[in-house]
């Protein structure tokens, strides 16, 4: 092996370690990104959850108040 085959090694060596620590750091962000998302859309099922509670609530008590209008309009007749 003669010197200018080993300085080719080490300069394919380096690119390759850059490559695979590129790899590695993609991967690890990508990871990172993907648990976020899954804690942003956790969070937003349980204010879905909650609103959709409400909006059942908030439906039940239209109902109760057309049913009052509708009695107070036949005792004001």
């Amino acid at each position: 092996m003669t010197a200018r085959d080993a300085s080719c090694w080490m300069i394919e060596r380096r690119w390759g370690l850059a490559l695979i620590f590129a790899i590695l750091l993609q991967a690890a962000s990508s990871i990172w990104w993907a648990a976020d998302l899954s804690a942003r859309v956790r969070a937003i099922e349980i204010e879905q959850a909650r609103q959709q509670s409400a909006m059942e609530r908030l439906a039940a008590i239209e109902t109760d108040v057309r049913w009052i209008r509708q009695t107070l309009d036949r005792k004001e007749r």
